[in-house]
């Protein structure tokens, strides 16, 4: 039941179910926090992290949901002294190592520029890809191989988030002539290709996800990026509707709709507004 609730948007109600069913164990905390922050209740996210964070000091993913619900309320100095710790705990610049603060930095400037702090989610979102492309390198000279297509168009998408058109773009084309039918390629040249108004080459990268096979997690990926073409090209109707059969897949999935800068067409539109919209 609470699990059903959570996907259902009905998040303070999973938050209830399952703070009854035992108030210190690692999975009912998981699901406090992230109904939480579901629920848009980010001073209740903080204070329940730091709670859970004392029957459970390592458990990591804590740390991103602080992070996120401190950007979220314009906690700038407390945020960057959580990330300050992630940084401090994962050492190195092996992508294992940097893997967790590129990702917890990231989400945290997508939060502070929803917010309007677009000076300060830019600098974070710079020092993560910064963070990122020095992994990468250390790998390409460790391993004196081409690196994996997605670990790339990571890098596209964080070289967009801190403001390198050009440099994303030229990686993006050398991605295209080398893995053309690499679905993680298909889907970023195509929310490019909506962002510009070129309509033709969005839908078709819109139907290449469409005819794709894949496990859950890729099926929600793929709709979502045709979400964000769809709401890119103004097609509106359709991006909630594409973004109402992820939520009807049952996985943890609202936080990335919140924040994604191509739904921002969709902010203002009643349906979508309703979808966002916690049920209890």
């Amino acid at each position: 039941m609470g699990y059903a609730a959570l996907y259902a948007n009905r998040p303070l109600e999973a938050a209830a179910i399952f703070a009854d069913i035992a108030p210190c164990d690692n999975e009912v905390g998981l699901v406090v926090v992230g109904a939480l922050f579901q629920a848009g209740d980010f001073e209740g996210t903080v204070d329940s992290v730091r709670i859970f964070r004392a029957c459970f000091p390592h458990w990591k993913i804590l740390d991103k949901y602080e992070v996120m619900a401190l950007a979220a309320l314009g906690r700038v100095d407390e945020m960057e002294q959580v990330i300050q710790s992630i940084l401090t705990r994962c050492r190195g610049i092996s992508l294992e190592s940097v893997a967790e603060p590129v990702g917890v930095m990231y989400l945290a400037s997508q939060e502070l520029s929803l917010r309007g702090d677009h000076l300060a989610a830019q600098s974070l979102a710079e020092r993560a890809m910064a963070l990122y492309r020095r992994a990468l390198d250390v790998l390409r000279e460790r391993e004196s191989a081409e690196l994996a297509v997605d670990l790339e168009v990571k890098l596209v998408w964080l070289l967009l988030d801190a403001g390198h058109q050009d440099e994303a773009e030229d990686l993006l084309r050398r991605l295209v002539e080398k893995a053309p039918e690499n679905l993680s390629v298909v889907a970023c040249m195509g929310i490019l290709a909506a962002r510009r108004g070129d309509r033709t080459e969005a839908e078709n990268a819109a139907d290449t996800l469409a005819r794709a096979e894949g496990n859950l997690q890729e099926s929600v990926n793929d709709t979502h990026s045709r979400a964000c073409i769809a709401a890119q090209l103004g097609d509106l109707e359709l991006a909630v509707d594409l973004l109402r059969q992820n939520v009807g897949f049952g996985v943890p999935y609202w936080y990335m709709v919140r924040t994604d800068p191509d739904l921002a067409p969709l902010r203002d539109h009643p349906a979508f507004q309703e979808l966002m919209r916690p049920k209890g």
